[in-house]
């Protein structure tokens, strides 16, 4: 099974059609999201699409930020994640991060591109001024 899932998330970009993961959810979402970086590091080493989108449109990355796993965060970037995946509802990594109150992971993110300014869907801001969070930007700034 575990060949079978890392061929169905390897590069095809999808990812939602795999019948054995839980709401489209690769091995790689449900090792990001567990915080698992042994298991991360192995599928990234056997070549899974780091960008892969799940149901929602999240992917690992949105997991590892949400779940305040630095360490895969940092794996997945150097492997080309890209810190401005947006889901479906249009958030995106750092407003994963945001929620989950995790500065440092914020800051690794901003530091990759991430925007600090960007909005939720139509008409909603962003984590970046999030009253869980306080101010990113004069968070950043310090």
């Amino acid at each position: 099974m575990t060949t079978w899932s890392l061929s169905s998330g390897s590069g095809s970009g999808s990812g939602s059609d795999d019948p054995i993961a839980h709401r489209g959810k690769t091995a790689l979402h449900i090792a990001a999201e567990r915080g698992n970086s042994q298991i991360v590091k192995f599928l990234l080493a056997n070549d899974v699409y780091v960008d892969v989108p799940d149901w929602r449109g999240r992917t690992a990355l949105h997991y590892a930020a949400g779940g305040a796993h630095a360490d895969i965060v940092a794996q997945l970037l150097a492997e080309g994640a890209d810190p401005e995946a947006r889901d479906h509802d249009g958030r995106s990594p750092l407003h994963a991060a945001a929620d989950a109150e995790c500065e440092p992971i914020i800051r690794l993110l901003a530091k990759e591109g991430a925007d600090l300014n960007a909005a939720i869907g139509v008409g909603a801001h962003g984590g970046c001024h999030s009253e869980e969070t306080g101010d990113v930007l004069d968070m950043m700034d310090t």
